[in-house]
């Protein structure tokens, strides 16, 4: 069987159901006995939702500033100024 390096690779079509059945059971097998694994499939399958449930959140004010400035930044660094 794979290791934690190879599977984690094939974690995001497990939680899609996008496996073959060999594979899949494979990654179940090793799931039942490694739990950073199974952390990994569990933050992973947390933001499939989020992102499937399409829920806006407001940003605070002073991260939303800072974060625009990070962004603006580095578009400068690549690109130049605009």
């Amino acid at each position: 069987m794979a290791g934690c390096h190879d599977l984690i690779k094939k974690l995001s079509a497990y939680a899609d159901g996008e496996l073959d059945e060999n594979l899949c059971a494979d990654l179940k097998r090793h799931l039942e006995g490694c739990a950073d694994c199974r952390l990994m499939l569990d933050h992973i399958t947390m933001t499939v939702r989020l992102c499937r449930e399409g829920k806006c959140q407001e940003l605070p004010p002073a991260l939303q500033q800072r974060f625009e400035a990070v962004l603006a930044e580095r578009w400068r660094k690549k690109f130049g100024q605009p």
